[in-house]
C-alpha cells in the first residue's frame, strides 16, 4: 500500500489488528470478505468464524469454504444474509451489518434530511444509515446543503479499512491489542 494514499493509515491499522489480511485497496469487497473483516474487528472469536463448517442458512447462496463459519456466526447474531456471498457488498448492506455487529447506537433520522438518494430504502435501512451518519462512520458524498449516500454502490477494501478505523476511533469497537 503506497504511503501517500488517503487510506494508508487505515489499511495499516486493519492489517496490524488482523481485520484485513490482504491489500488490494482499490478492489470491491465481496460480501464474505466484508463480513469476516467486520466480525474480526468487532471481536468475534476466530474459532467461531473460521474453520470447517456446513452452511446453515438456506437463503444464502454461494459462499467460499473459508467464509462459511463466518456466515453461520453472522446468521446466529441475527443478520439477514441472502443470495451469493461472492459478489461485492453494497454500502447499505455494509451499514446494516455494522449497526448490528458493532452495535452502533440508533440516531435521530433527521441527520438524513440533506441526503437525496435514500428513496426506496426500508425504514430499517434508513435507521441504519442514520446511525452511521450520526457517528460519522460513513457520510457519503456531502456538498453544501445536499448529500448522496450511494446506497447501492459497492465498497472498496480501502474504504472498508477507513470505516473500521473510524469505528475503533469512536470506541464503538476495540482493537485486539486493547
Amino acid at each position: 500500500v503506497p504511503t501517500h494514499e488517503w487510506y494508508y493509515g487505515a489499511m495499516m491499522t486493519a492489517s496490524e489488528n488482523g481485520f484485513m489480511t490482504q491489500g488490494r485497496p482499490g478492489e470491491n469487497v465481496f460480501k464474505q470478505e466484508a463480513l469476516l473483516m467486520i466480525l474480526r474487528a468487532s471481536g468475534a472469536p476466530e474459532s467461531g468464524i473460521t474453520g470447517s463448517c456446513s452452511l446453515k442458512g438456506t437463503s444464502v447462496g454461494s459462499v467460499s469454504p473459508y467464509a462459511t463459519c463466518a456466515v453461520n456466526y453472522a446468521l446466529s447474531k441475527g443478520l439477514d444474509l441472502r443470495g451469493s456471498m461472492t459478489v461485492p457488498v453494497s454500502r447499505v448492506e455494509m451499514v446494516e451489518w455494522l449497526v448490528k455487529l458493532a452495535e452502533v447506537p440508533k440516531a435521530n433520522p433527521s441527520v438524513l434530511d440533506k441526503y437525496t438518494d435514500l428513496a426506496g430504502l426500508s425504514s430499517d435501512e434508513k435507521a441504519a444509515v442514520a446511525a452511521v451518519v450520526a457517528k460519522e462512520i460513513m457520510v457519503g458524498n456531502v456538498s453544501g446543503d445536499s448529500a448522496r449516500f450511494d446506497v447501492r454502490s459497492p465498497i472498496t477494501r480501502a474504504a472498508l479499512a477507513v470505516i473500521l478505523e473510524r469505528l475503533i476511533t469512536k470506541k464503538l469497537i476495540s482493537t485486539k491489542s486493547s
